[in-house]
């Protein structure tokens, strides 16, 4: 069986090599005179062809199970990566998609950074012009204290007067009479500037009464007198409410301080929040753009396999498809030449 191996390979590499039939059948015609110089009877040589028979019989049919074998093999390694191909397209849209999603957090979160900061911006302009009321409030005050201090120590430098030297007409009298006039006169200038007040006018007549008689009627002394701790009165309930209503403003405007500062807090926890999130998307952006780009190489360099794996499976069939249609003409070819040349050996 060895030999009959031998023999057929020996029979198909010179087929394979000869460049034309007749320098193939000149071989056969060498083989047959070499056999017959040698004394093998045409019996074994029959044998012989036999055997190459069946051999090539099983060629055909190991050609066959080969094209088989290397169809399945081509088509499971093109399936299978196609199929990666294919996953890794999936990883790459989904990666895209978690990348546009993330792109939209990023965004939403960039706007709440920036309108957390204009709230904060706005609430810090409101906060000044709470504070700024605040010291006017204290201010206008401060002013309208002074000037009502003022009024009041002149009017009790009035009273004490007209107590103390006018009704009794002490000797000092004449010397407090040029002393009341200039005091009555400032009073009157204060009260002049106050819009509210309806005392300046009184005043003015009761002075004026008071000069032509010298401040000598006591009646219109004790007038005077009566009007003078009047206005005290008025001056001192006026400054009373004055002082309520400033605290009241005052606090009012503390309170919207209090609630501005609380917004402010309020918005910069927000602003943290929503830059945190800044943080989270960009991290997370960068992330599925690297699984992008990693996916993306690997799908690049699958398709390289898969372009090469189709070459190299092109390659094997055109050498299967070139050994087959050598097999064949072999096969067509060499049992004729065998069995004409066998009857030589007679």
């Amino acid at each position: 069986m060895k030999n009959v191996i031998y023999v057929f390979a020996l029979l198909l590499i010179s087929f394979c090599s000869c460049s034309s039939k007749n320098q193939y059948t000149n071989i056969i015609n060498q083989f047959v005179e070499l056999n017959e110089a040698m004394g093998v009877q045409k019996e074994d040589v029959g044998v012989v062809i036999a055997s190459v028979r069946n051999t090539i019989n099983q060629g055909a049919k190991s050609f066959k199970t080969f094209s088989r074998s290397l169809e399945t093999q081509c088509a499971s390694g093109v399936s299978r990566l196609r199929s990666s191909i294919t996953s890794l397209q999936n990883s790459i849209n989904e990666a895209v998609s978690n990348i546009n999603n993330w792109q939209k957090n990023l965004n939403s979160a960039q706007t709440d950074v920036k309108d957390a900061q204009a709230n904060i911006v706005k609430g810090r302009t409101q906060l000044g012009q709470l504070r700024s009321r605040v010291s006017k409030l204290l201010l206008d005050y401060q002013v309208y204290a002074t000037e009502s201090d003022k009024k009041l120590n002149v009017v009790k430098v009035l009273r004490d007067i007209i107590t103390d030297e006018l009704l009794n007409r002490s000797p000092s009298a004449l010397v407090q009479v040029n002393k009341f006039q200039e005091k009555l006169a400032e009073l009157k200038s204060l009260l002049n500037n106050n819009s509210d007040s309806l005392y300046s006018p009184m005043i003015g007549v009761l002075l004026d009464l008071a000069t032509e008689q010298n401040f000598s009627d006591q009646t219109v002394l004790r007038k005077i007198l009566q009007n003078l701790n009047n206005l005290d009165a008025a001056l001192r309930n006026f400054r009373t409410k004055q002082e309520a209503s400033l605290n009241n403003e005052v606090s009012s405007l503390r309170r919207q301080t209090r609630n501005v500062k609380s917004r402010i807090r309020a918005y910069h926890r927000m602003k943290q929040q929503a830059y945190s999130k800044v943080l989270d998307a960009t991290n997370y952006i960068n992330f599925y753009r690297h699984e992008q780009s990693h996916f993306t190489a690997e799908q690049g360099r699958q398709n390289n396999e898969l372009n090469l794996f189709n070459k190299l499976c092109t390659f094997e069939r055109n050498i299967h498809n070139a050994s087959v249609a050598a097999f064949k003409q072999f096969k067509s070819q060499i049992l004729p030449s065998l069995f004409n040349n066998v009857q030589k050996l007679h």
